[in-house]
Formats: C-alpha cells, structure tokens, sequence
C-alpha cells in the first residue's frame, strides 16, 4: 500500500538590482522525490534554489512524499492520492478511499501567478492516475509551461513540472522561470 507524493510548491517573487552589480545568478533545480528501496521509505522532493549575490537566497521546497505504513498521499501544491486516489489537480487534495478512511494529501491551493506580463503561461498538469483501485496512490499535478512539461513518465506520476512520484515512478523535476528586465 503507498500512497502518492505531492507536487512541488511554487513563489512568484520580484528582485530589484542593479544587474551592473551581479555576476552570477545561481540556479539549482529540485529534483524530484522517489522511493528509495534500499530504506523502504519515500524520500521528499529536493528544494529549487535561486542564489543571487547580496541578496537572501530563495528556496521553494519540493513535494512531500507518500506513506507506505499509514498510505497517506503526501501534501505538496496538489496532493499525492492515498492508496486507490488520483492525485490532486490545481492546488487540490490529492483523492482518497471512504470505505478506507486513508486520506490524500492536502493541496495548498494557491492560484498560478501571472508571470513575464502574460508573455509565458502557466496551466495546472493533470494529476497522476491511482495504479489500482487499492493499492497505489497518483502523484499530485504539477506546473506546465505554455501547455507543456517534462517527457514521457508514469501515468501515475502527476503531470508537469514538480509532478509527485507515484510508487516506484520518480517525481518530475522543478523549474525556475528567471525573468531578467
């Protein structure tokens, strides 16, 4: 029994600098969550982490990931599903089985931001599909970019970027969107 992972959160955040002043920006991209099976548990998504010098780094955690004892869905932007429940969808809880009492993982609902005035467009992935009725939970949805995301992947991995893993299906990956004017 697993349940599945939660997406990755997002910010939308404005810098003002003087770009004279900066050398380097730094940018490291989260990786998704998995499961490991060396230890038997489901490990988190990695935070993305934009460093700019003099400037506090920002940090946007990855998605939890699901439970295997209790098959919990793991809390993210859109919940991971519990055992047999599709993961969530623009910000919602992941899906979860009444008969069952298992719950899937709570969605923090934030709206997509309007970014680069419009020029780019942001829309929720769907969430990943429940392997079975019961026994596998869908990853949370994700983020796509101008209607799309990373390639291929598990029907039970959310869709888009920071998509929750689904069992042994690694997470999708984050993203940064630098917008430099």
């Amino acid at each position: 029994l697993n349940g599945g992972g939660g997406s990755g959160l997002f910010d939308n955040f404005v810098i003002s600098m003087n770009l004279e002043d900066v050398s380097t920006i730094q940018v490291d991209i989260g990786e998704g969550g998995y499961y490991s099976s060396v230890t038997q548990t489901g490990v988190e998504g990695k935070p993305t982490i934009v460093t700019i010098p003099g400037e506090v780094p920002v940090r946007i955690e990855g998605g939890q990931p699901g439970q295997l004892e209790f098959p919990y869905g793991g809390s993210g932007w859109s919940g991971g599903g519990s055992d047999g429940g599709d993961g969530g969808f623009d910000g919602s809880d992941g899906g979860w089985r009444v008969e069952e009492d298992e719950e899937g993982g709570v969605g923090n609902g934030k709206p997509l931001p309007l970014i680069a005035s419009g020029q780019l467009q942001l829309s929720p992935g769907k969430g990943g599909i429940s392997g079975n009725v019961t026994t596998y939970g869908g990853g949370g949805g994700g983020v796509l970019v101008n209607g799309k995301g990373p390639e291929g992947g598990h029907v039970g991995v959310g869709q888009g970027y920071g998509g929750g893993g689904h069992l042994t299906h690694k997470a999708n990956n984050g993203l940064a969107i630098l917008w430099i004017m």
